[in-house]
């Protein structure tokens, strides 16, 4: 899933609009995060944030939260960011170094899942969860299967599951 919808499938779409809000998308699977707000913004407002944080810290996701005074929606200066993070980020750095530590905090215990069936099982009117006999015949050994992750979540509640996938 990716934000409310699955991969595919058109936004508008969509019916149940509340799935969307980043608090009801946080999982065991949410990868490491770090965000900052600023306490002006008018868009997002900072009981928003502190939701989020407290979906990251009921998921046990590592993250790191920067609050800044002031600001908007948009991005502040990185060296406000960098002056609240108790030097842990260098105003030298900038926004990419973001990315060095959010590799550096802890990984999710668990991914995200797919259950996409093949082309043939569509075909056929058959789903990762009504289609058994592949499941049982065709996950981990099938290397079509294992290259595209075929079912990937079927596979793994089968005990089939593909090498190194522990999924959510």
């Amino acid at each position: 899933k990716i934000f409310c919808t699955q991969i595919g499938s058109a936004f508008a779409n969509n019916q149940d609009y509340s799935d969307c809000h980043p608090t009801a998308l946080v999982d065991q699977g949410t990868p490491p995060t770090i965000l900052y707000h600023a306490s002006n913004d008018e868009i997002v407002p900072s009981s928003w944030m502190a939701d989020f944080v407290q979906a990251l810290d009921n998921n046990g996701i590592d993250y790191e939260y920067y609050q800044v005074e002031g600001g908007g929606h948009y991005l502040v200066p990185f060296e406000q960011v960098a002056a609240v993070s108790n030097g842990v980020l260098d105003e030298e750095d900038g926004y990419s170094s973001f990315v060095d530590r959010a590799v550096s905090l802890a990984p999710p215990s668990c991914i995200r899942c797919t259950d996409v069936a093949t082309d043939w099982m569509v075909g056929l009117g058959q789903t990762c969860e009504t289609g058994t006999w592949q499941i049982q015949n065709r996950c981990n050994e099938d290397a079509s299967w294992i290259d595209n992750d075929y079912c990937q979540q079927s596979c793994f509640d089968a005990g089939r599951g593909y090498n190194g996938d522990i999924c959510c």
